[in-house]
């Protein structure tokens, strides 16, 4: 993830854990319940207040800006602008937006279980089409207040908040301290229950495995399917999210997946040597799955020479290929 990637740069320019002056942990926190704790009356004073913000800040009238959405679906083009004579872009008003809310929030709340239609009566209707987004404006919204608070370095994505744990030299306790106090003040801030998801140096996070490099800063790999038994696993253990190789599908699976899987090996890391352990991690995972070669190997080899990176794409494939020699 982009946006993952480019939060842990940020801290590996203001934060370096190396030496004994300091100790650093990721620390994960979720909130429980996300979308029935939401009010629905939260989302549009959310989005009208949001609004009102951009609009001072390009020195705009209120409904002066609109949405534009790139017409080619590229998300990093959209943007809130002026509306202009002819325009290519696909543009929505704030009055739109506010049409768009109100059906969302007021009419798509049923769902159907089995033979029976139900009304989700508290909360943002879990699995509409704006939940994810409202709630997480709602709780933006919230957050606001968090500037009068002293807070270590995080971010959320969605219902989950990843936090940047330090310990300099003199201070004293578990870092679950830490961890604890943070959370006290995010659920007194937000109003929201939280509970402690993961803690410690390296900790799975989305698609990707956080840890400390060499040298002390935060960094980032490929998260991959774990190998290792744990109980009620089957056995032996198999990967997870991914398809047997005997199945129909495995072969198209690949062939879309894989182009994805460059980028994001290209992605999660800050030195060509975390690429390589990235396709490293893939190819274990295609070597245990017993895909064929030829479905996954030329097509990776073929995008990271694109990037200029099949030295170490070959590098990490012939380390894992030695290691999983089955």
């Amino acid at each position: 993830m982009p946006e993952l990637r480019r939060v842990i740069q940020q801290w590996r320019a203001k934060y370096c854990v190396s030496g004994s002056t300091v100790e650093g942990a990721f620390g994960e926190l979720d909130i429980e319940e996300m979308f029935p704790n939401v009010q629905r009356s939260e989302v549009p004073t959310a989005v009208r207040q949001f609004y009102a913000d951009a609009c001072t800040r390009a020195n705009a009238k209120a409904g002066d800006l609109v949405f534009a959405l790139h017409p080619g679906g590229l998300k990093q083009l959209d943007c809130l602008r002026r509306p202009r004579t002819r325009d290519a872009y696909i543009c929505y008003s704030i009055t739109d937006i506010y049409c768009m809310l109100a059906i969302e929030l007021l009419v798509n709340d049923e769902f159907v279980h089995c033979t029976s239609i139900f009304r989700q009566l508290l909360g943002l209707a879990i699995g509409g089409c704006m939940s994810a987004q409202g709630a997480s404006l709602a709780v933006l919204h919230r957050e606001r207040a968090l500037a009068e608070h002293t807070l270590p370095p995080m971010v959320r994505y969605r219902d989950n908040y990843l936090l940047l744990l330090l310990r300099v030299q003199g201070e004293y306790g578990p870092m679950e301290e830490k961890l604890r106090a943070a959370m006290s003040t995010l659920s007194s801030v937000i109003g929201m229950t939280l509970k402690i998801e993961n803690l410690g140096p390296v900790i799975p996070f989305l698609e990707a495995t956080l840890s400390f490099d060499s040298i002390g800063l935060p960094d980032l790999r490929l998260r991959t399917p774990t190998f290792e038994f744990t109980y009620g696993m089957s056995s032996p253990p198999s990967p997870v999210r991914m398809v047997d190789a005997h199945s129909p599908s495995a072969k198209g699976m690949l062939r879309s997946y894989v182009p994805s899987v460059v980028l994001k090996c290209q992605s999660m890391g800050f030195c060509n040597a975390a690429f390589s352990d990235n396709v490293y991690s893939f190819t274990a995972v295609c070597l245990h799955k017993h895909y064929p070669g030829e479905w996954w190997k030329p097509q990776q080899i073929s995008i990271s020479d694109r990037y200029g990176l099949g030295t170490h794409a070959r590098r990490g494939i012939s380390a894992a290929q030695t290691d999983y020699p089955g």
